[in-house]
């Protein structure tokens, strides 16, 4: 590992407050497991974004955000238009080789747990049944501006919006 690379990850990502952590740095292919990516919870009332191609990575690390927001007390609210993210209910697998290889590449250490969620429908069929209407939209509006964090796919939280970032 490059030792300018590694400390500039290390003193960026340094991180005195209440974070989410989402990895650790790479570089030609090697991690560097010590200096973690973080984002800190009092930024997380701003817009974000995030992209890339088919197949690398944008729902996990949506997961990987919501439920680290959910166990900080954080709500979050996620549009999961095709299902992707209702597994958070459910903890996960800790006994699963990709799990067991990641988690090892990482060096961290994986307690599997579920997160509270409420799943709401248009339709009834698949939770609790909504009304779509103009106040609707606009007080969801409200919600999620109080949240603070707004996502391509929304868990809505039981506990009240009106939680502050901390």
């Amino acid at each position: 590992m490059d030792k300018a690379f590694h400390d500039a990850m290390a003193a960026g990502y340094a991180l005195t407050e209440p974070a989410l952590t989402l990895g650790s740095p790479m570089r030609d292919g090697e991690l560097a497991n010590d200096a973690r990516v973080q984002v800190a919870l009092s930024m997380l009332n701003r817009h974000g974004l995030i992209a890339g191609a088919t197949g690398t990575g944008k729902t996990k690390t949506l997961q990987l955000m919501a439920g680290q927001l959910s166990e900080a007390g954080v709500p979050v609210f996620v549009a999961d238009i095709k299902g992707d993210l209702t597994g958070l209910a459910a903890p996960g697998d800790g006994a699963n080789p990709k799990v067991v290889e990641r988690v090892n590449s990482l060096g961290w250490t994986f307690e599997p747990s579920g997160h509270p969620v409420e799943f709401l429908s248009l339709s009834g069929k698949l939770g609790a049944q909504v009304r779509p209407s103009s106040l609707m939209v606009r007080s969801t509006t409200r919600t999620v501006a109080r949240c603070g964090w707004i996502c391509d796919a929304w868990i809505s939280r039981a506990a009240a919006c009106g939680s502050r970032i901390r």
